[in-house]
């Protein structure tokens, strides 16, 4: 299975970056045999850097 999860939100003020993060290590933890794409936008970057 191929996943594709696209996080375009900026760092401040709301946390659906940090949750999109959560659902990916989720889905990493729990699926056999996915293939997980995680596109980061420049804004939901810093949020990935600092989790």
């Amino acid at each position: 299975m191929t996943i594709l999860i696209m996080l375009n939100d900026p760092p401040d003020g709301t946390a659906r970056s940090y949750n999109g993060l959560q659902l990916a290590s989720g889905i990493l933890k729990s699926a056999f045999q996915v293939r997980l794409y995680l596109f980061l936008a420049p804004a939901s970057g810093l949020i990935a850097n600092l989790s």
